[in-house]
């Protein structure tokens, strides 16, 4: 899929999306179904956000790094299984979840994370990693502070693209 994001002569923000030849027939094959296709989309990623705390999105954000961009196939078990590869390999849970600094700190608070993702739905899991994705999109450019912005939260995401816009 290829996109192109320009600005009008109203000023408004547009976008063109191409995706890939199958996909735009699957959905349609015209520009309202593509439209009406990327706002169901909208529509499951808003009303699917997990409740996690700030410590396990921070944590999901470290390990999900450059993970499954586009795969929409990506289930919960991947997801669970990636939570707990990264604490077994690189101890990443003992930076967000270790009451100290020792090694294997953050085993207890990677298990709960990794038990609340094989709870969660396919839609959930794609909020995550459609919220994961917006944070490295924007964190090169130092526009998201890990210990005060609720990054993963929509009205967020809405707020800094509506500031990036009028810039």
């Amino acid at each position: 899929m290829v996109s192109n994001a320009v600005t009008n002569r109203k000023g408004n923000r547009q976008a063109t999306v191409c995706p890939d030849n199958t996909d735009r027939l699957i959905i349609g094959g015209n520009y309202p179904s593509m439209n009406r296709a990327i706002s169901c989309w909208a529509y499951v990623i808003k009303n699917a956000m997990p409740t996690l705390e700030r410590n396990e999105w921070n944590f999901l954000a470290e390990v999900l790094y450059n993970k499954w961009d586009v795969d929409l196939t990506i289930d919960k078990h991947d997801m669970a299984n990636t939570v707990s590869d990264a604490q077994l390999l690189n101890r990443a849970g003992d930076k967000w979840f270790g009451q100290e600094p020792t090694r294997g700190s953050g085993q207890q608070g990677t298990n709960a994370l990794k038990e609340k993702i094989e709870k969660m739905t396919w839609e959930e899991c794609q909020y995550i990693r459609t919220a994961v994705m917006f944070f490295w999109s924007r964190q090169a450019e130092g526009k998201i502070d890990l210990t005060r912005d609720e990054w993963w939260t929509i009205p967020f995401r809405v707020q800094l693209l509506e500031e990036e816009e009028r810039q």
